[in-house]
């Protein structure tokens, strides 16, 4: 995604999960997303490369606020014998889901989870060769997020690859408000209502990405590195040793 407003909803947890219980909530951001795919390719595109992997290996995939699933029909197109897992706590996120992914019949499933406080379900059946996530977990709280991070390198196999295109902090006052004032602009050009009242509260808790990088390192991942960064959206992750 390029800017921050694509990053505004994530939906695999609680303190917003509300809102995705609403059709027309559900409906605007699925329009908003569609009308973007041409600026989020690019991410997504990056993010099946960096895995690494043959376009014809059998790969476990797991989604994380996979939502409608725009995330995992890249990996399911790029990866045509790949299976996928994807986990969102919105029943309504996942009804459009199964249509948007009826192509895909057989190859992937929905998992109902709210991992709000870092906790993934214990019947994901991993290990996976990739966990994928797309603004849905900007918003945990630092120990939340820690315990994402580690429970996350458990589920992948050796040599799996953890890839996150989300929101951060900007590094200071001045880049938040420059950041603010040119995604502002760019909404207005799209002609974009304003964002719901509440999500700038929401976005309260962003982490620096510094912090992201370290609290990889410290689950044990390696390779870990920021791939991507256009203002307040990054994509960053890192790798499970070969021999972990």
């Amino acid at each position: 995604m390029t800017e921050k407003a694509a990053h505004q909803h994530g939906h695999g947890h609680g303190d917003t999960g509300q809102h995705w219980r609403e059709p027309a909530r559900v409906r605007d951001f699925v329009a908003r997303m569609d009308a973007r795919a041409q600026e989020r390719a690019p991410q997504f595109e990056l993010m099946t490369q960096l895995l690494g992997r043959d376009g014809e290996e059998r790969l476990r995939i797991l989604d994380l606020g996979a939502g409608y699933g725009a995330e995992a029909q890249v990996f399911l197109t790029a990866f045509p014998k790949a299976s996928a897992v994807l986990v969102d706590a919105s029943e309504e996120m996942m009804r459009v889901g199964s249509e948007r992914l009826a192509r895909f019949d057989g190859r992937y499933r929905y998992v109902a989870w709210d991992f709000g406080e870092g906790a993934l379900p214990g019947d994901l059946d991993g290990p996976f060769d990739a966990v994928i996530s797309s603004a849905a977990i900007h918003h945990l709280p630092e120990a939340a997020l820690k315990r994402l991070y580690g429970e996350v390198f458990a589920c992948l196999a050796p040599g799996g690859a953890f890839l996150n295109l989300d929101l951060v902090h900007a590094p200071d006052d001045v880049l938040e408000a420059r950041y603010r004032e040119i995604q502002q602009g760019e909404q207005e050009t799209r002609d974009e209502p304003p964002q719901p009242a509440e999500l700038p509260r929401h976005h309260s808790h962003l982490e620096p990405l510094d912090s992201h990088l370290g609290w990889l390192r410290d689950a044990g991942f390696e390779h870990v590195d920021c791939f991507w960064k256009r203002l307040g959206g990054a994509l960053f992750g890192g790798y499970r040793p070969d021999s972990a």
